[in-house]
């Protein structure tokens, strides 16, 4: 009964841990930081690459130029990773997806194993998404994607269909400089560059547009409307548009939550009586906060990058200890033993492309093939498990998808090698001699 005990303190003492760090996790400069306030320690993770985007829910989910991470924030170990073979600018979480978006495409991968399952192309362009947590826009049974993309004095905003990959809606206007989505209304804000503020139903049909007498620089969402960030001060508007309330702050540098950095100090509001409650003079020169979802602290920056931990009550500013980490990497392999793993190298909807394709991959001694369930996919496979299905790819330089579906049957017996190693296909299942 005592073991019991101790392993039920140890394993909440454990979740406890593993809520903290996720709770206090920021993006700077390509560098991805893990902080444990209560020790003010900073982790950066480091990954073989710069790290262009990350989300965060039950694990990390870190993508760099080309590859695609898994992280347990607790142990801070690396638990899946999949090859991306182009650049995304943008991840996105769904309830069951990770969304990844580039200059021209949507591509879907399950959370579970990070296998790919579909594709979208889109018109090309600047896309970032105006929900940065897709699951909180997934209501009445809806999933779609609400993407905004510019050119020059221009923003276009796109709804996409995930399921069906069909254009729902698009609009042309101003150019957005700020948006923020509001869960409780389901409605999307935006400031455009000619001061005037919106407001759009999740069908972006425009319900209030009213111009603004200052000069905004962000908007955030509040219980009882908007925040709206200017040189003069904060601004807080009701859902109608109307001006509720406000608070002078001059010299106005930047925001975070709760936190604004004036030319001369830092100040904490309590945003449900709109008053300040905190104030001390910006003596670590930071010069930049940081997005995180501290609801007591958030996290600035001086010009050196070095890092600060603000807490809100009481009000003190306290410098992180920086450490660096190169994360363990442990794989898993897949539990499902009707389904294997392959290389998806090309989809075609020509018949005759996919066999090109295929013809030059063989002359390479790469025993791919043609699936033709619906579009002619040339693949490679199938593995058993995971990392042998990495070790493959990286070591035949296969550039592709990493799927993972019931088995493909009819496959003839094959014999290829890597090096010296010598692999065998019969039945559809690769596996080494």
């Amino acid at each position: 009964m005592i073991f019991r005990l101790f392993d039920l303190i140890f394993t909440m003492l454990q979740c406890h841990l593993f809520l903290v760090i996720l709770g206090s996790t920021f993006l700077l400069d390509s560098n991805l930081y893990l902080v444990d306030v209560d020790r003010a320690l900073a982790t950066e993770i480091e990954l073989d690459k710069p790290i262009v985007d990350f989300a965060a829910d039950d694990f990390l989910y870190v993508t760099t130029e080309d590859c695609l991470y898994k992280i347990d924030p607790a142990y801070q170990r690396i638990t899946d990773r999949t090859p991306l073979p182009v650049r995304f600018n943008h991840l996105v979480l769904g309830k069951q997806d990770i969304i990844l978006i580039s200059s021209d495409e949507i591509v879907l991968l399950d959370r579970r194993n990070l296998s790919f399952k579909t594709g979208i192309g889109i018109e090309r362009g600047d896309h970032q998404p105006l929900v940065e947590d897709q699951r909180v826009a997934d209501i009445d049974g809806r999933y779609h994607l609400y993407l905004q993309s510019d050119a020059g004095t221009r923003s276009r905003i796109t709804i996409l269909d995930l399921r069906s990959g069909k254009k729902i809606r698009e609009l042309h206007g101003e150019r957005m400089i700020c948006t923020a989505y509001d869960p409780v209304a389901g409605t999307f804000a935006g400031i455009d560059a000619k001061k005037y503020l919106s407001v759009y139903d999740r069908s972006m049909k425009r319900e209030i547009r009213t111009g603004l007498l200052i000069d905004p620089r962000t908007l955030s969402i509040h219980a009882a409307g908007l925040l709206i960030y200017s040189d003069q001060g904060v601004f807080l508007m009701d859902r109608n548009g109307k001006v509720a309330d406000f608070q002078p702050l001059p010299g106005q540098q930047d925001n975070q939550g709760s936190v604004v950095l004036t030319d001369k100090a830092i100040v904490v509001i309590d945003t449900t009586v709109f008053r300040v409650t905190g104030w001390l003079t910006n003596d670590h020169a930071i010069v930049r906060l940081l997005p995180g979802t501290g609801t007591t602290h958030e996290f600035g920056a001086d010009r050196s990058n070095n890092l600060f931990v603000i807490q809100k009550n009481p009000m003190t500013v306290t410098p992180l200890t920086l450490r660096r980490r190169m994360p363990d990497q442990i794989v898993t392999a897949s539990k499902q033993v009707d389904s294997l793993w392959y290389v998806q190298l090309g989809a075609f909807s020509s018949r005759a492309n996919a066999w090109q394709l295929h013809d030059e991959l063989r002359t390479r001694g790469l025993p791919v093939f043609v699936d033709s369930a619906d579009l002619y996919r040339v693949k490679f496979g199938g593995m058993t498990d995971k990392p042998s299905a990495l070790h493959l790819a990286e070591n035949l330089n296969l550039d592709g998808w990493f799927v993972f579906e019931q088995k493909i049957p009819g496959r003839h017996h094959e014999i290829f090698y890597i090096g010296r190693d010598k692999y065998i296909i019969d039945d559809g299942v690769v596996r080494k001699e």
